[in-house]
């Protein structure tokens, strides 16, 4: 029997249904797999969109990715950056 488990948002700023009216939450977790669905660049805290180039968008994402793979008990780095840490924490 697979149990399904809702993920609220980690940060005020990624729950989407209170943020933008969306009917979803973070993340759902079944058995051993973590479906997420609707991460942008958005500031975890607040919920402002933030606009920026390519590469800074997609590094907030992923660091919004990432924080809800944490809140879900699962691991988003696959291998540890040369500086340590988050392969996601360098750019801004």
């Amino acid at each position: 029997m697979n149990i399904r488990i809702v993920v609220p948002a980690p940060r005020p700023g990624l729950d989407m249904a209170a943020g933008y009216g969306w009917v979803q939450s973070a993340a759902i977790r079944a058995g051993d797999y973590v479906f997420v669905s609707g991460l942008v660049a958005v500031d975890p805290e607040s919920g402002e969109r933030l606009n920026g180039t390519l590469t800074s968008e997609a590094h907030r994402a992923f660091r919004n990715l990432e924080l809800v793979l944490e809140a879900a008990g699962s691991c988003s780095t696959p291998s540890p950056s040369p500086e340590g840490g988050s392969p996601w924490s360098a750019a801004k």
